[in-house]
């Protein structure tokens, strides 16, 4: 797998604090995070509040659970978005409620394609009609 860092103004961006803040300050219960996440401990959730360059596939697991768009903290997170997404690294598990998560996920990713979609054809139309 490749491992990209984030950077921003030639400034290492660190991915764990900012998933950390928006946590905090949109789903502050973290015990109730954790469930949803599936995972069995917040010390899970602790670690990856420490992890500078957090995983995309860790960041939208968040999403999901939350039902929050991190479009604001993490502007290129949904515009990489291929089928080689690290989410998707988790495809080997064949458990219902892991199947049912996967099809959850790609769910999303096809909505969130579709809406960058529609918003660049948008984009397209208004500046054809501003030359005209």
């Amino acid at each position: 797998m490749v491992q990209s860092l984030h950077y921003f103004c030639n400034t290492l961006i660190h991915r764990g604090k900012i998933l950390e803040s928006a946590v905090r300050k949109y789903f502050p219960n973290l015990t109730e995070l954790t469930k949803k996440l599936g995972y069995e401990s917040r010390n899970t959730v602790y670690r990856h509040f420490e992890t500078d360059d957090l995983d995309d596939g860790i960041i939208l697991r968040y999403a999901r659970a939350m039902n929050y768009n991190f479009r604001d903290e993490f502007p290129d997170l949904y515009k990489t978005m291929v089928l080689e997404e690290p989410a998707l690294k988790y495809l080997d598990k064949k458990t219902p409620a892991a199947l049912e998560a996967q099809v959850e996920l790609l769910r999303d990713m096809l909505m969130e394609s579709q809406t960058e979609v529609i918003r660049l054809q948008k984009e397209l139309l208004e500046e054809r009609a501003k030359k005209k």
